[in-house]
């Protein structure tokens, strides 16, 4: 027995060196794995390539993958649904831009960088654009096609959770309703469709919690806003508290509750006259001069479907 024991010491020392190996080998595997930063559909601040009811084309970022030696921005490309394929390009001069620095874009997949490209026959098309590494810490991107005035663009990029983050500027939608409920600019919010300017603004700088006292034409209302609770949040408007979610995508989500009408609401349908109140959110200051806004209508009773269009020139908020 006791000449067994240097026999069972062995075996231990043994099975410490292969217990030893096998954690370094674990750290540096997990060493590996976190060389890279991936966001999933990221979300966006502002861009031109968002389109509008009768969009062309529409560019979507669907992930963002940051590595040690690039970082690879995933896109979607597509066009209307009633139309199939369609001609679009990236230029070469493409870059991502972060806290004023350019990183220029190297290569494609899916596409040619500076040449001309096609969807697929069902309208869209996945594509990759590799570029020089940003660093592994950034927490938003800008994407820029070039410098030319109508490059495409995509500002704010940046992963879900730390948008919710975000108070100054977000939007918000009642949870209840569906409705859109309330915007909460830098220098002013959007609520009823007015504009109200920040008297007072407290931020709880540890739960996000704040006060917020607004004036509109001499009206005065309070809000509160509760913690973020994975973009949700409860404000409180003139003392009347809603459950709302913090809008992040392109589109609003779905209405809670499915509309079951049959027919047409029955309005009296009287002629009467339409005020539209609105901002003109991001615009590059070489569309100001220029840029206009229309309204376009049909009269589907009288099956009249020509289009009958009114042009009005903007004034522009420059709050």
């Amino acid at each position: 027995m006791i000449e067994s024991w240097p026999f069972l010491e062995m075996k231990r020392n043994r099975l410490s060196v292969v217990i030893l190996v096998a954690v370094v080998c674990g750290l540096t595997s997990c060493t590996q794995k976190q060389t890279g930063v991936v966001w999933n559909n990221p979300t966006t601040e502002a861009g031109n390539v968002y389109g509008d009811g009768f969009f062309i084309s529409v560019v979507d970022v669907t992930k963002v993958e940051m590595k040690e030696d690039e970082t690879v921005l995933y896109m979607n490309v597509q066009q209307r649904p009633d139309r199939e394929q369609f001609k679009f390009r990236f230029d070469k001069a493409s870059y991502l831009l972060v806290d004023g620095k350019r990183y220029k874009a190297v290569s494609a997949d899916g596409i040619k960088l500076g040449k001309w490209a096609h969807t697929n026959p069902d309208g869209q098309i996945d594509i990759a654009i590799h570029f020089e590494p940003v660093p592994l810490g950034t927490k938003s991107i800008d994407f820029i096609e070039g410098d030319s005035k109508k490059a495409y663009f995509i500002k704010g990029i940046k992963p879900v959770e730390e948008r919710w983050k975000q108070l100054f500027p977000s939007y918000w939608r009642n949870d209840k309703t569906g409705d859109w409920e309330i915007a909460l600019l830098d220098s002013f919010a959007i609520y009823q469709c007015k504009f109200w300017n920040y008297k007072r603004c407290d931020v709880n700088e540890e739960t996000g919690e704040t006060i917020i006292v607004m004036d509109n034409d001499g009206n005065e209302l309070t809000v509160n806003v509760g913690k973020n609770n994975k973009g949700k949040r409860a404000i409180t408007v003139g003392g009347q508290k809603t459950s709302c979610s913090m809008i992040t995508g392109r589109f609003l989500p779905d209405y809670p509750r499915k509309d079951t009408r049959k027919d047409f609401a029955f309005n009296d349908y009287k002629v009467d006259t339409v005020t539209v109140i609105g901002w003109l959110k991001d615009i590059p200051d070489s569309y100001r001069k220029d840029m206009g806004f229309s309204f376009a209508y049909q009269d589907m009773f009288h099956c009249d479907f020509s289009d009958r269009q009114s042009t009005f020139a903007p004034r522009f908020n420059q709050i």
